[in-house]
């Protein structure tokens, strides 16, 4: 500012000064203003069923999905083994199950899809097939189990069939909720077949050679 005596070091601080007296006055303001009432504050979930999807993009899409991705992933799931290893659970067989341990819950997780889609187009043949299965998952859970099982036996189970899959013992530790891991160790046991795999580090060494004779200087 010319002819100004007021040195630059003061200029910034009555600069700062009038910025927060700015931004003070603003904030009391607005605090002494009443609340308006936020546009969503009225909205209220409704059932999918209760949604129609007519659009040109979705529509056809969900479409496609119930008359021929739903069929053709219970299709694929009968074609790995997946429905069959309940039908052999329902005989009460312990021998005879293919897949990793894991297979029932991509059955699981299709059921759940077939059944969302029939809650909006009834479709009678997907249904019975559905049912059938279900019937055979029922049949499976009802078989004869030759010792006694509690939550806790789930919690062994559920422990060992993670320390199989090579999930590190402390994440295991972490899904049990344990504080030590001394008490997950307890938990997990070793399958007789993850046992065997087992190569010792010795296995692994290069055996020795016998140092070849040298020719003479």
């Amino acid at each position: 500012m010319k002819g100004s005596t007021m040195t630059r070091p003061n200029r910034i601080a009555l600069l700062a000064a009038a910025a927060v007296a700015a931004a003070s006055l603003a904030y009391t303001k607005a605090q002494a203003a009443p609340a308006k009432p936020r546009s969503f504050a009225s909205l209220r979930e409704v059932p999918f069923t209760s949604v129609k999807i007519v659009d040109k993009f979705w529509a056809p899409r969900r479409e496609t999905n119930r008359k021929v991705s739903l069929i053709h992933s219970l299709d694929m799931l009968e074609k790995t083994n997946n429905i069959h290893n309940f039908e052999i659970a329902a005989k009460g067989a312990r021998m005879g199950f293919s897949g990793p341990v894991f297979m029932d819950s991509d059955l699981y997780k299709t059921l759940e899809a077939v059944a969302y889609s029939l809650a909006t187009d009834p479709d009678p043949a997907l249904e019975k097939r559905m049912d059938a299965i279900i019937a055979k998952i029922a049949a499976a859970q009802m078989a004869e189990i030759d010792k006694r099982v509690s939550m806790h036996t789930l919690r062994h189970s559920f422990a060992t069939h993670l320390l199989e899959q090579n999930i590190d013992i402390r994440v295991i530790q972490v899904l049990l909720g344990h504080a030590k891991l001394d008490t997950t160790a307890l938990y997990t046991r070793v399958a007789t077949n993850t046992i065997r795999q087992v190569m010792s580090p010795l296995d692994c060494l290069t055996p020795l050679k016998p140092p070849r004779d040298r020719p003479p200087a």
